[in-house]
């Protein structure tokens, strides 16, 4: 861990200790089949899917809990002889996370079909945001991902391909778990892509699937990781199932469940804490954890928990080994500045060097604390990691926002 070397000393001060990961608010989950007419001319010609959504109160057909942009939305493709609704524990827990969860019921042994239905619903999702009844404005179209288990997680890769074939439609983010390895496309992907696996899967062997499917995928946007479990994680407990009736391991899923709500609040949610679940201390110190891999093309920043005034927090980003720096400012992103290592959006005004130093283990933190000082509490804390990358000697990264609290 580097300790800061604070420029601005009557501001920060330095911390050698940190606080778990801050609590994030829960919704209501509702839950509602819907059946639509496939608006392509492949895949199946009538897509059924099971949403899961934050609700104003739980239950079937409940009202969808506003927001105004809409929420982050994943759609789920479940595996080889499952239907999305057989996953009901893992939709349920990401709507309770503010997500709203699509999970085909389509394309049961049908890996060709499950791709072009995926695709599909990003169109059929489009119009009820845009004219249906009950999902009117319920879904954010600019922050939707592709989640998948086993061939489904296989297909999520796919989904996420960017080609002359089809080019992706706009999911932004892609995550598979127990994937099938789906083959040499995976070097087309562009969008931030993780894969999650366990020691203890006989159906998708890690070597023969995890393992080339992170391999393959192309460093050309945002990050990409393995993140690995041990022997107790197996095919189904992973995602919270048990084809042969038995019982699910609980603490594997509820480790894979952290690993894949912080990756989506990072990238669909802007949540400043999310990658902790990823990356940070809970995630590497989890008993079911084996070991992560993991590539940034653009150094990604995180949090340990929210800004306090008076309390430390610890500040990370990730980027390649070699020299990296945290830069940070008082008020929120500017309109971004082109520069040689990449687009700068904090306000040069009032930016200052948080610390300077040389990157091993791919990952760089810090410790600090505000002062106990409520003229703070309102303000924008904003940073940008500086670091390496597999394609760039140096390049400034995504900027993390925090909101200051009491």
């Amino acid at each position: 861990m580097q300790l800061m070397r604070i420029q601005t000393a009557s501001l920060f001060a330095l911390a050698c200790f940190s606080l778990p990961l801050t609590a994030q608010a829960t919704h209501a989950v509702g839950m509602l089949d819907g059946t639509w007419v496939n608006p392509t001319t492949a895949g199946t010609p009538s897509i059924h899917a099971r949403i899961y959504y934050p609700a104003v109160q739980s239950g079937v057909g409940t009202d969808v809990e506003p927001s105004s942009s809409g929420w982050p939305t994943i759609v789920f493709l479940h595996g080889y002889g499952m239907m999305g609704s057989d996953y009901g524990e893992l939709g349920g827990h990401l709507a309770k996370s503010g997500f709203a969860v699509v999970m085909l019921d389509t394309a049961r042994f049908d890996y060709i079909a499950l791709e072009r239905d995926a695709l599909a619903m990003h169109a059929i999702l489009d119009w009820e945001n845009e004219h249906g009844h009950q999902f009117r404005g319920a879904f954010d179209m600019d922050n939707m991902g592709v989640l998948g288990h086993s061939m489904g997680g296989g297909v999520a890769g796919l989904v996420c391909v960017d080609d002359s074939v089809h080019p992706n439609p706009g999911f932004k983010v892609g995550l598979a778990i127990a994937p099938v390895f789906p083959g040499p496309l995976v070097t087309l992907i562009r969008t931030p892509f993780g894969v999650l696996s366990g020691e203890g899967d006989p159906v998708t062997v890690e070597a023969l699937h995890a393992e080339p499917f992170f391999d393959g995928l192309h460093p050309a946007s945002g990050l990409k990781f393995h993140y690995s479990m041990g022997p107790a994680c197996d095919h189904d407990s992973i995602v919270g199932i048990n084809v042969v009736g038995g019982q699910v391991d609980q603490a594997v899923f509820s480790r894979s469940r952290k690993v894949a709500t912080g990756f989506f609040r990072h990238f669909l949610a802007r949540d400043p804490l999310g990658l902790h679940e990823v990356f940070g201390s809970p995630a590497l110190e989890d008993a079911n954890f084996d070991e992560v891999r993991r590539q940034a093309a653009l150094p990604q920043a995180w949090a340990d928990s929210l800004m306090r005034i008076g309390t430390p927090t610890r500040l990370s980003f990730t980027s390649e080994d070699g020299f990296g720096a945290m830069v940070a400012s008082l008020g929120g992103v500017a309109t971004p500045i082109a520069t040689v290592l990449g687009e700068l959006v904090l306000d040069p005004g009032s930016m200052f060097t948080i610390t300077e130093t040389i990157i091993t283990g791919q990952q760089l933190d810090v410790l600090m604390v505000l002062p106990y000082d409520a003229s703070l509490v309102g303000l924008t804390f904003s940073l940008q990691g500086i670091g390496t990358t597999p394609t760039q000697q140096l390049r400034l990264g995504s900027p993390l926002t925090i909101t200051i609290q009491p």
